[in-house]
């Protein structure tokens, strides 16, 4: 009965409306630069009163730092005019120099991730407008450094310009010395994206047609840690992760992988410490997977530091696992007579004994190039 009720009242708040001349909601750009719900007709507002059929088209056009985020550090000066653009005809030039094989792959992965993101985000709009929409052009120079790993010293600052070249192209240059600055600055890019609502037409991709903008992280650490040992999350949720992540230009992952309460990833040399550490069989991560995640948080400009709280901190591996697997192990390389002083991870003074070192050993002579420049050894 309530429930009729509210259909009841809602159909009435509709004929009212209607009745009064009203619309949907408008967004006015205020005098404090703030995007205001507003009920009220549509007809007659244009960009230039500040009214705008959306939030997002609001957004894009009020402030001095419209839709960006996180603010950039440096100069930023946004236009007041957007230009619809067609989607199948973006393309993008490549300018390097000094840069290796590793950095031209990541530049081509950084082409693939601007794309994939742009229609993902617009892929249930139809894009055509009143004007015959503009091609863009992203032109990325990455010139110096030809690091591609991310370290606290990688340098992520960018320059980015927007403009229009003629009556047919927008040109969007991004500079920057690696090609973690080039990501950024694509990022940045989506960023002045957004849907325009155009009289007397359906719905169109524009972005913004004159932008400057200089950037550089505030901090060169800027993470999330993500607890998996406790609570198992399967890669596909790890992967939304990092694609928030990147949206935000954060550059850390440290994944605290495992820990008393499982032990969720498969080591050839030891597959029986998930088989008995894992919360069950399908809550596990092959090297590949790990490998794979890898790959897919560099390409979005994120570095990913494995923590493998072990031995000590493996209690969920029993009594049993232990005297199958890690004391013969430690007695095959050292001596039994020396098993009992060493198998703690650290000593009373906190320095590691032979059982950490076994323990990087197994980690290492299997799986180094995961483990090497992203292991957090927890004890």
């Amino acid at each position: 009965m309530v429930y009729r009720k509210c259909i009841v009242y809602l159909m009435f708040y509709i004929v009212h409306l209607s009745a009064a001349g009203y619309t949907i909601p408008t967004y006015r750009c205020n005098d404090e630069q703030k995007c205001i719900k507003e009920f009220g007709s549509i007809a007659g507002t244009s960009v230039s009163s500040n009214v705008f059929p959306t939030l997002n088209h609001c957004r894009l056009l009020c402030g001095k730092f419209g839709p960006l985020w996180p603010r950039p550090t440096g100069r930023v000066e946004l236009g007041k005019t957007t230009t619809a653009i067609n989607l199948s005809t973006i393309k993008f030039e490549q300018f390097t120099s000094n840069l290796t094989a590793e950095g031209l792959k990541l530049l081509e992965e950084i082409e693939k991730y601007f794309l994939f993101t742009l229609r993902r985000e617009y892929r249930q709009q139809t894009f055509y407008s009143n004007t015959t929409p503009m091609s863009l052009v992203v032109k990325m120079y990455a010139s110096g450094d030809n690091t591609t790993n991310i370290e606290w010293s990688t340098d992520e600052s960018y320059k980015l310009h927007v403009s229009i070249d003629n009556i047919t192209t927008v040109v969007a240059t991004i500079e920057a010395a690696t090609v973690f600055g080039v990501r950024h600055g694509c990022e940045t890019l989506l960023q002045l994206f957004t849907v325009v609502k155009e009289a007397n037409s359906i719905p169109s991709l524009h972005m913004l047609s004159e932008a400057v903008i200089t950037d550089q992280p505030a901090y060169a650490h800027r993470g999330l840690l993500i607890d998996t040992a406790r609570n198992y999350i399967p890669i596909n949720s790890l992967k939304r992760q990092l694609d928030a992540m990147a949206a935000s230009k954060m550059n850390v992952l440290h994944w605290h992988l495992t820990d008393t309460q499982s032990f969720p990833i498969q080591l050839n040399r030891v597959a029986e410490m998930a088989s008995y550490g894992a919360y069950d069989s399908s809550a596990v991560y092959s090297p590949n997977d790990v490998r794979k995640l890898i790959r897919y948080a560099k390409n979005r400009g994120i570095r990913v530091i494995l923590e493998l709280d072990a031995p000590a901190h493996a209690g969920e591996i029993d009594d049993y696992v232990i005297k199958i697997i890690l004391i013969p192990l430690i007695i095959s390389l050292y001596s039994l007579q020396t098993f009992h002083d060493h198998f703690q991870a650290m000593d009373g003074n906190g320095v590691p004994t032979k059982a950490s070192e076994i323990w990087l050993f197994v980690l290492i002579s299997n799986h180094g190039d995961i483990f090497v420049s992203n292991l957090h050894a927890g004890n």
